[in-house]
């Protein structure tokens, strides 16, 4: 039992937004920053899956306290996954509006 709280609460906690927001104000932004976010963001979901099947998995076994804590981990996994979205959203636009600068300086820019 503890093996599982432990599982999703450091599945929860291991994929949160790093520093991938502030460092894309200070640079430019790039594909493989767009694919580290997107990477990211997958990894954010499918642990909010896996605390989702542990949160059944407790409610089949009768463990309701069990199934508390994995709420508990799957609404933080949630708000992490939202943010890392927005963070997402928001370079996915600065790589557009960048991309566009670009082509307005250099016509053989892409």
């Amino acid at each position: 039992m503890i093996r599982f709280v432990l599982i999703a609460a450091v599945t929860a906690i291991a994929v949160l937004p790093g520093t991938v927001g502030p460092a894309l104000a200070q640079q430019r932004v790039t594909s493989n920053t767009l694919q580290e976010l997107k990477n990211k963001l997958d990894e954010q979901r499918n642990a909010y899956y896996r605390i989702e099947l542990a949160e059944r998995e407790a409610l089949k076994d009768d463990s309701p306290e069990r199934a508390s804590v994995y709420q508990q981990a799957k609404n933080k996994a949630y708000e992490a996954y939202l943010a890392l979205n927005a963070q997402l959203q928001q370079a996915q636009m600065e790589k557009r509006v960048q991309d566009a600068r670009q082509a307005q300086q250099n016509p053989d820019y892409r």
